[in-house]
């Protein structure tokens, strides 16, 4: 079997927002605010499980279509 090397990268995106910075914060420290704006189309849901907004946190979180009760909430 031929080894394919692996290539590692780090992303970093930014964005302007027009708002203050206490304001974006809460918005991103509240999962509900979070789920409104992060579903990918009118007809997907967010939803979070479990949120930890600290440095290093990790949010569990599920996506898919509305009509599907076991992702929406």
């Amino acid at each position: 079997m031929t080894s394919r090397g692996l290539k590692h990268a780090t992303l970093v995106f930014e964005r302007v927002c027009a708002a203050p910075v206490e304001r974006v914060f809460a918005a991103f420290a509240n999962p509900a605010e979070r789920a409104s704006w992060g579903a990918p189309s009118e007809t997907a849901a967010f939803v979070y499980d479990e949120v930890d907004f600290r440095e290093g946190g990790v949010d569990v979180f599920r996506c898919g279509d509305k009509s599907n009760r076991n992702i929406a909430a």
